[in-house]
């Protein structure tokens, strides 16, 4: 995960889960490198991407807490 300062596991210590959305936009297979990349939108929203090899995206995904 690019930043460091976001931790999604502290907040899903201390809050309850509201919401967890995923979309599976592409396949990958054994031995692609996959990426994970958190960006929180506000206190309680969390907008998550996997990509393969650096490039294209394979799953999306929103973490939304109470």
């Amino acid at each position: 995960l690019p930043n460091e300062d976001t931790n999604i596991l502290d907040t899903y210590k201390e809050k309850a889960l509201k919401r967890f959305e995923i979309a599976y936009v592409a396949e990958s297979y054994y031995g692609d490198a996959l990426s994970f990349y958190l960006e929180q939108k506000d206190e309680n929203e969390y907008d998550i991407e996997v990509k393969k090899n650096n490039q294209e995206v394979v799953v999306r995904s929103k973490v939304i807490f109470k």
